[in-house]
């Protein structure tokens, strides 16, 4: 088992000292556009350093993490999989924080970022 501050220490060290960087200029307009339009609290229900930044720890889980999980987006399919397979102490790492849906380029529109089923968010520390 390893500490969730020291893989959050190499996270940091590892992606350009996102700390030292500051806020992310994106996401920092996207997740407030997203999760905002849909009433979430999501600056009570996300990690406060996350809020500020948009970039880290977003969802705090157990202080010591058994196993890591990786995805690129956070969809339903990737989060209903998770609870379903993993324990408490499990950690889940994604690039990025919103869903996004790109859509066909000669055909439908994608919807862009948008929030992942809130019923999805775990409070049992995983």
């Amino acid at each position: 088992m390893v500490q969730l501050r020291k893989i959050d220490a190499a996270i940091d060290e590892l992606f350009v000292r996102y700390r030292e960087i500051g806020t992310d200029p994106a996401f920092s307009r996207f997740i407030p556009m997203v999760y905002d339009t849909i009433a979430f609290d999501w600056r009570k229900e996300f990690e406060t350093e996350f809020t500020q930044l948009f970039n880290g720890l977003m969802l705090r889980g157990k202080e010591e993490v058994s196993r890591v999980f990786l995805a690129v987006f956070p969809s339903d399919e990737v989060l209903t999989r998770f609870i379903e397979e993993s324990s408490p102490g499990d950690l889940l790492f994604m690039h990025h924080p919103l869903v996004m849906e790109c859509g066909d380029p000669r055909g439908k529109w994608g919807r862009g970022f948008y929030p992942y089923c809130s019923s999805l968010y775990t409070t049992d520390e995983r």
